[in-house]
């Protein structure tokens, strides 16, 4: 009887709630607001700006007839209307995806807000949304930054890039727009903000990966580090692009100053890293990796390394890769799994983590020497 008497209480709860929403007489505000499918995205391509939002009103009946879309430019959320960068005013329609952006042309490397309101099939407007907010990127006649090397083209090909500056005052927004191919590990002041990009064919549809970096600039001296990696040697799982790597970070400051930092000669770069560039060992589709780490600089993605002895980078001429903003999901890490079971047989450990994941282990060493040789393999079993 008492879990009756819960549920029971539940039930007027939910009839109240349900006449006071019909006493209000007004269409749920939208959610669910999506850019280009994302939410907040972090970078999208400018001539391609097409807004999705959610209707969560389930009454029977209820339909959109009408909607209005406000656009705000601005580091933060709007305070008030009047300020509105494009107003699509009232549009008859039910539409509610990938609705297209019609306003003035949108500035790169600009923060916006939007939010939106619509109209139900009795003609009453309801309230905005929350505003959310998208980050315009930059198109392919944006970049300033130059396609970096290391001067080598071995299969299997990895480089380490540096780069230190100065912030002399803390920036309001400072956005990192970064690509290579094939992929490369972006550390800002010794922080791992990412890996990427999604794998692309650069000659027609290269990606490009965004990173907020405002709250991780300190001021004085800070440091880009990254490693760029090419396989050289795809099949039907890649394109044999030239091996390249390009960042350009915009820093924009109170007062409407910026500045710019990108990729070019003044970067230093470390050829001979610890890993081995030998033609990769296939097993199935899978490449092998050698690594000696021996090789490894200490601290070198840190601010205060000593980089003097590395070489200059060198420029590569890609004017025929094509850019565009990633939209599809980064690569992260979502969880640190525990292997299900450990067992050893004939000197080789096999750790089975129960399922099919992508993913990399981590591996803790005891009473190992220098030199000694760790052999990791990937597979699955039916």
């Amino acid at each position: 009887m008492k879990v009756f008497a819960i549920t029971t209480r539940h039930l007027l709860t939910l009839s109240i709630a349900s006449i006071a929403f019909a006493a209000s007489g007004r269409p749920l505000a939208p959610d669910g607001l999506l850019v280009n499918g994302v939410s907040n995205p972090l970078a999208i391509d400018r001539d391609q700006t097409r807004f999705t939002w959610k209707l969560e009103d389930t009454a029977r009946g209820e339909k959109q007839t009408a909607y209005q879309i406000l656009v705000f430019s601005g580091i933060r959320p709007p305070s008030s209307d009047l300020s509105a960068w494009w107003d699509s005013g009232k549009v008859d329609s039910d539409k509610s995806a990938s609705v297209e952006y019609a306003g003035k042309p949108l500035s790169p490397t600009t923060r916006f807000w939007w939010k939106v309101r619509i109209w139900d099939q009795t003609g009453k407007a309801g309230k905005y949304s929350a505003p959310a907010y998208f980050d315009t990127g930059l198109n392919q006649n944006d970049w300033t930054a130059h396609y970096i090397w290391d001067g080598t083209t071995n299969l299997n090909n990895f480089a380490y890039f540096r780069k230190s500056f100065a912030v002399s005052a803390k920036p309001k927004l400072a956005k990192v727009y970064v690509t290579a191919h094939n992929d490369y590990l972006l550390y800002l002041n010794g922080e791992l903000l990412g890996r990427g990009p999604a794998r692309c064919n650069p000659y027609l549809y290269g990606q490009y990966n965004a990173y907020d970096i405002t709250k991780l600039l300190k001021q004085g001296t800070n440091v880009f580090a990254a490693t760029g990696h090419w396989q050289g040697n795809w099949g039907n799982a890649g394109i044999n692009a030239r091996p390249a790597f390009m960042l350009e970070a915009r820093l924009n400051y109170p007062g409407n100053s910026s500045s710019t930092i990108g990729t070019d000669e003044s970067w230093t770069v470390l050829a001979q890293t610890p890993f081995i560039e030998t033609h990769p060992y296939f097993y199935g589709s899978r490449a092998a990796i050698q690594f000696d780490s021996r090789g490894e600089p200490p601290n070198w993605k840190k601010t205060g390394f000593n980089d003097a002895s590395w070489a200059p980078a060198s420029v590569v001429d890609c004017s025929n890769y094509h850019l565009f903003a990633q939209m599809a999901p980064m690569e992260r890490e979502q969880a640190a799994l525990k292997p299900v079971s450990i067992t050893e047989k004939n000197g080789a450990w096999l750790v089975d983590f129960g399922r099919c994941i992508d993913g990399w282990p981590k591996l803790t060493m005891h009473e190992n020497h220098s030199g000694d040789k760790v052999r990791v393999a990937y597979f699955q079993m039916a």
